[in-house]
């Protein structure tokens, strides 16, 4: 219903694509309608963390390195826009684990070739899970395809999966931890109209916030939540 509801208000049916202008209203509609109203019963629950400043300067030198380091692995790097998303998505992931107390166990390795590091976020810290977020008024992007991963390392190693994902949003030194979505809801719950770039043809827009499952207070609780919302093919 929450794509439904835009595409009616404009008089037009899914799935027809939208042009640019239409593109940003629909990404603000479920925004402002669906992700905010999660956003204030994180902050009800809990699921609502400050980054000090100390932490902001230890996450900003991180993705300093990471930018600089890609810089060198890919040419026309795009530094400005990178940066952003770095942080943000760097920040959601030192924010679940500052939520556990466990923010020095975040893993700042820098590395220059991506495909040594082709795991997700958490899995190092023995979670099978990884992050994916946004900052204020935009949604989260996701892969289309159905994305596996080969195990090398943990009690994870060897097995081939399709992990959950951690959904958050950042703003500055605030993130709101929104819930857990399994495979599943990443591949249904999705529009390609709520992606600005209309040539970018790996990612979509994610929408199903209602769909999420509540993040567990205790860590162990959260490693089973995340291996039973992730599918080991």
């Amino acid at each position: 219903m929450i794509c439904e509801d835009f595409y009616k208000s404009i008089g037009l049916s899914r799935p027809q694509p939208l042009d640019k202008s239409d593109r940003i209203k629909f990404n603000r509609f479920v925004f402002q309608n669906y992700f905010l109203p999660k956003m204030e019963k994180c902050k009800e629950m809990g699921h609502y963390i400050q980054l000090s400043e100390s932490d902001l300067k230890f996450l900003k030198s991180f993705c300093d390195k990471k930018v600089k380091a890609k810089n060198q692995e890919w040419k026309s790097f795009d530094n400005k826009n990178r940066a952003k998303r770095e942080m943000t998505g760097a920040g959601i992931e030192y924010a679940v684990l500052k939520y556990f107390n466990k923010e020095n166990e975040f893993d700042d390795s820098i590395v220059s070739d991506s495909n040594k590091r082709n795991h997700p976020d958490l899995l190092p810290v023995g979670i099978l899970c990884d992050v994916k977020g946004s900052s204020m008024n935009n949604v989260p992007l996701v892969f289309k395809r159905r994305r596996t991963y080969t195990c090398n390392i943990g009690n994870y190693m060897g097995h081939r999966y399709r992990c959950a994902n951690v959904i958050g949003v950042f703003n500055q030194d605030f993130v709101w931890l929104l819930g857990i979505a399994s495979p599943r809801i990443l591949e249904e719950c999705v529009d390609d109209n709520l992606i600005m770039m209309t040539n970018n043809t790996s990612k979509t827009g994610f929408y199903g916030i209602d769909q999420l499952e509540e993040i567990p207070s205790n860590w162990n609780d959260f490693k089973i939540k995340c291996s039973e919302k992730s599918l080991v093919l």
